[in-house]
C-alpha cells in the first residue's frame, strides 16, 4: 500500500521544514514548486521554505505515489490535496488522521504489535505533533543556525517561542 510512503514524506516535510500538523495536512500540491514549498501558518502568515535533497525525493516519491491513487469523480479539493487520509486515498488527509498515522507507527517502532497502554515507551518518544518541530530546531541549532533564522523558519513571532523548542539537552 501507500501508507509508508505517506507517512516518510509527512515526516520529512514535518521534520524537514518544521511544519505543523495542520499546514501538513491543508498542504495543496501547488505548494510544492521548483525545490520548495510554501506553507500557510498561522495567522494566514504565508512562508517560504526550500526543500534539503532527502525531502525532495521523499516528496517527488510520494508525488509518484499519489498520482496513482487519484480517481477521476474527486472534487477539485481532493485532487489538489498534496496528501489523502492514510485508508482511503479518495479523501483529504485530516489533521487527525496524520496524527493517527504518526502514533501507529511510533507504537510499532517503541511499543510493540500490542495494544498502547498509558505506560508505552511510544508515548515517551513521540509525544505530541511538534515534536517534529523540535527536531528541526534541535537539528539547526546543533548546526549552529543562529536562532533568529530558525525562528523565520518556523514562523513564530517571537525568538523565546522558539528557545522552548530546543529540548537538546533533554533524554528520553
Amino acid at each position: 500500500g501507500y501508507r509508508p510512503q505517506l507517512f516518510d514524506t509527512v515526516v520529512a516535510l514535518a521534520i524537514g521544514v518544521g511544519a505543523r500538523r495542520d499546514e501538513i495536512a491543508g498542504l495543496p500540491l501547488p505548494a510544492i514548486d521548483s525545490g520548495t514549498v510554501t506553507i500557510i501558518g498561522k495567522g494566514n502568515k504565508e512562508r517560504q521554505l526550500p526543500l534539503g535533497d532527502q525531502v525532495q525525493e521523499s516528496v517527488d516519491a510520494w508525488l509518484a505515489v499519489r498520482t496513482s491513487l487519484t480517481h477521476q469523480g474527486l472534487t477539485q479539493e481532493r485532487q489538489e490535496a498534496m496528501f489523502c487520509s492514510p485508508g482511503r486515498p479518495d479523501h483529504l488527509l485530516s489533521r487527525w488522521s496524520l496524527w493517527a498515522l504518526v502514533r501507529e507507527v511510533s507504537h510499532t517502532a517503541f511499543g510493540g504489535t500490542e495494544k498502547c497502554e498509558e505506560s508505552c515507551r511510544c508515548l515517551k518518544v513521540v509525544t505530541g505533533p511538534h515534536d517534529f518541530r523540535r527536531t528541526l530546531v534541535g537539528i539547526l541549532l546543533g548546526r549552529g543556525v543562529d536562532i533568529s533564522t530558525v525562528q523565520r523558519i518556523l514562523g513564530h513571532e517571537s525568538v523565546a517561542t522558539t528557545a522552548r523548542y530546543d529540548r537538546r539537552d533533554e533524554t528520553v
